[in-house]
């Protein structure tokens, strides 16, 4: 199933495992690059502190890199939204 991003913490981005990452990557068009995050293990804990330098090391082009790095900028605003300080 696809990852969720809204209703609570437990769908936060920051938990998805590395299947639910490459679900991510299928609803951004991206499916080409799961063998690369899935190789890399990528999880949600470890997409959310990626940055270009980690994509291009990664060797992804520059236009998916811009894409990625605006929905993962996307994905902070609303995992970190979620745990608001009590």
């Amino acid at each position: 199933s696809l990852p969720q991003t809204t209703g609570g913490s437990k769908n936060a981005a920051s938990s998805w495992t590395v299947d639910q990452v490459g679900s991510w990557l299928e609803t951004l068009s991206l499916s080409e690059l799961k063998p690369i995050f899935q190789q890399k293990k990528i999880d949600g804990t470890t997409l959310l502190k990626w940055d270009d330098t980690y994509l291009k090391n990664a060797q992804v082009k520059i236009g998916h890199r811009k894409i990625l790095l605006n929905e993962i900028q996307n994905l902070n605003v609303i995992n970190f939204g979620l745990t608001s300080p009590t």
